[in-house]
């Protein structure tokens, strides 16, 4: 016999199985769907939950930002047939990168900021493509401007860099999988509360709002859950505004928790 703790509570531990594909795709909550049709999908989710599995892969990350998960199929959506071939070209190993010359090959000249902000952008990646930690904005604008036919490939690997952060929600300390779950379980709730909006409290059962409560509660709970692990990588001596954002969102999501068990226990 288990214990009620591993039957029921696994929302609160935040340990998810992120690799294990259901059978069958779950389907999430939409705005025109009828109260006890919410009640069942939440339901539905919910026992994912209780499983200690993803509720992002179980609807196939049908509420996530981002359907596409991988980084590279995510970027490549948006390469230019250039960008493209030079991509592939690189990864596979058919072209070697000629040699950068790091003391010489710069161009200080004035930019507007916003070309001073996309050259910071490609900064990282001539770092990632030649290996090393000497680059800045003034070798980003000598390439561009000398060595034009490298600028699809790096702006290629520029777009890669940025779909990794865009999975991650630009959290240098969230996991893709944790943002997916996160996102997936918000639009559920979105949706819940749409359709909760536009009825009337006549027309609600009060059953079926209990039932919407205590799954709502639930996958806040996982969402609470979640978000304590990500606050436990964020060294205490970082900088301090993701970690203030990813506190503050603690809090937020503490009071919603309990606001839904305030409102099953008078329900």
């Amino acid at each position: 016999m288990i214990s009620f703790e591993e039957r029921f509570g696994k929302a609160e531990t935040g340990d998810v199985d992120y690799d294990t594909i259901p059978e069958k795709k779950l389907k999430m909550p939409v705005s025109t769907d009828s109260l006890p049709i919410v009640a069942e999908k939440l339901r539905d989710l919910v026992q994912v939950v209780n499983e200690g599995k993803s509720i992002a892969v179980a609807t196939e990350f049908e509420g996530t930002r981002y359907q596409e998960r991988d980084p590279v199929k995510l970027a490549s959506m948006s390469f230019t047939p250039q960008e493209e071939e030079q991509y592939s070209a690189r990864r596979a190993g058919e072209v070697r990168l000629p040699e950068f010359d790091w003391a010489a090959n710069m161009d200080d000249s004035q930019m507007p900021p916003s070309v001073a902000e996309n050259m910071e952008q490609h900064v990282n990646t001539m770092n990632m493509l030649w290996d090393t930690n000497k680059a800045r904005t003034s070798h980003v604008r000598w390439l561009f401007n000398n060595w034009g036919y490298m600028a699809p490939l790096v702006t290629a690997f520029a777009r890669v860099e940025k779909a990794k952060k865009d999975l991650v929600d630009g959290s240098d300390y969230a996991t893709a999988d944790r943002i997916a779950e996160i996102q997936t379980i918000e639009n559920a709730i979105l949706e819940t509360r749409q359709v909760l909006g536009r009825l009337k409290a006549c027309q609600c059962s009060r059953v079926t709002l209990r039932d919407i409560a205590y799954s709502r509660m639930a996958l806040a709970n996982r969402t609470l859950a979640i978000k304590k692990k990500i606050a436990e990588r964020i060294p205490k001596g970082s900088t301090p505004s993701e970690r203030d954002m990813v506190l503050l969102s603690l809090v937020e999501q503490e009071f919603e928790v309990a606001v839904l068990a305030a409102a099953v226990s008078h329900e």
